[in-house]
């Protein structure tokens, strides 16, 4: 087996793929979609408490970043849930 072959052969594949009209609806449906869920009033809630518990994460040394994150967006869903 040629490796050389076989790259050319896939990256060949890969640009018709990348040209062809399904990937790009694909890509511009995609895109809408990410786009509107991140315009959800819920979403933008969670998001929100978790930069705000990242940041209160970073600042204080104890708490690691991630689990001030994780615990601002566990608290954000809630107030969105009982809201």
């Amino acid at each position: 087996m040629n490796i050389k072959a076989n790259f050319k052969t896939a990256k060949s594949k890969a640009n018709e793929i990348k040209e062809s009209e399904t990937f790009k609806n694909l890509v511009s449906t995609t895109k809408d979609l990410c786009i509107s869920i991140l315009k959800m009033d819920g979403v933008k809630q969670i998001l929100t408490a978790a930069g705000a518990g990242a940041l209160i994460g970073f600042i204080v040394p104890l708490i690691p970043v991630s689990l001030a994150a994780a615990t601002g967006a566990v608290l954000g869903a809630y107030k969105f849930i009982v809201k």
